[in-house]
């Protein structure tokens, strides 16, 4: 038997030798739909706070210190490289069709980010040679 905390909740994984019923599978589908939906409220108000922060504002009425976006592109630049890094490693370890295809979606967008990033911080005068070296 496994465990796994997430979001407060203790979720037990248990491998059964015999293959599930129809009622079973029902079952366990109800229980991650309700965990989702659980895990949904309880991190609505993370959510509720990052959407109306200060820094979001600012930049959406353009009144961001143009020093904060700076850090900001400099900062992202380096995380997604190294989710970059992170999730080609995942994609390489995980051959199986479903999971691949997840990978592999999200390093596109992790990809996409970075040329985005990359365009805001030349945006601000950054270069490679500087913040957003590579």
């Amino acid at each position: 038997m496994k465990g796994a905390w997430l979001c407060g909740k203790t979720v037990v994984v248990t491998r059964n030798e015999t293959s599930d019923t129809t009622m079973e599978r029902k079952s366990k589908m109800s229980d991650a739909k309700t965990l989702f939906s659980e895990m949904k409220k309880e991190m609505a108000d993370l959510e509720d706070r990052i959407r109306h922060h200060p820094f979001i504002a600012a930049v959406e009425a353009g009144e961001a210190p143009r020093e904060a976006l700076t850090i900001f592109a400099g900062e992202q630049y380096h995380i997604i490289e190294s989710d970059l890094r992170s999730v080609a490693q995942l994609l390489s370890r995980h051959p199986a069709p479903l999971t691949h295809a997840f990978f592999w979606g999200t390093l596109q967008g992790e990809k996409a980010a970075l040329n985005h990033i990359v365009v805001l911080g030349r945006a601000l005068g950054l270069d490679r040679e500087g913040p957003l070296r590579a």
